[in-house]
């Protein structure tokens, strides 16, 4: 992005998902779909910093609240969407990885056609991911926690589901559900961090994050010994 600004990355970073995704069609491989993941992984993280480094620059103290709040339900209604379609569409199929490397590029068109200027990029500083832990390593926890929990509950969620027994559209409300309670959760977890130290109510929440849930196959397995 310092090179080449804003749109170009965007549009650099979308191409190469569209290429993971397309290339899912082609290589049929556990090792080549692992290098699949990362790359599309690395290119959603790519979109998320452009999208993120321009609302950053444009928006003032007036509008950050408002760009930033319309930012985060536009991205969970696309998330939440996004469930859906593993509800109508057939996993793993033609048709289903067409369509997404289609939304992909039309992604594209908004803003490579956009006549809006890009913002100014400052000298990018060194990448020193330790100093954010040594100034702020509880706020540094509850990223990592984050990470680990939220993703890896999107991307293993259908998995878990295929393993205890839930057809298609139980498993696309199963991760919809997922995404409306953090979606309705934004409220009254601000409020608790509002009301009480920050620092508490953060590690209360990345324990609650972590904390092991049961397991229907093992209680319908005692159920049935009984």
């Amino acid at each position: 992005m310092g090179s080449v600004r804003h749109s170009r990355a965007f549009a650099a970073f979308t191409a190469a998902g569209t290429i993971g995704i397309l290339a899912h069609m082609i290589v049929i491989d556990p090792f080549a779909l692992a290098g699949m993941r990362i790359m599309s992984g690395l290119c959603n993280a790519g979109c998320y910093t452009v999208i993120k480094s321009w609302l950053q620059a444009k928006a003032t103290t007036e509008t950050r609240r408002c760009a930033f709040g319309t930012y985060r339900m536009v991205d969970m209604t696309g998330s939440l969407m996004a469930q859906a379609f593993i509800w109508l569409l057939e996993p793993a199929s033609y048709v289903s990885y067409n369509l997404l490397a289609l939304m992909c590029c039309a992604a594209l068109l908004p803003i490579t056609l956009s006549t809006t200027p890009q913002p100014e990029i400052p000298a990018a500083p060194l990448l020193r991911p330790m100093l954010a832990w040594q100034r702020l390593p509880l706020a540094a926890a509850g990223v990592i926690v984050s990470g680990l929990t939220a993703s890896s509950f999107r991307k293993v969620g259908p998995v878990y589901g295929v393993e205890v027994g839930l057809s298609i559209d139980q498993i696309a409300l199963f991760l919809s559900a997922f995404i409306i309670g953090g979606a309705t959760s934004q409220v009254p977890a601000g409020w608790i961090a509002d009301k009480f130290d920050r620092r508490r109510v953060l590690i209360g929440f990345s324990a609650a994050g972590v904390a092991p849930t049961p397991q229907p196959w093992r209680c319908r397995a005692r159920a049935r010994g009984r």
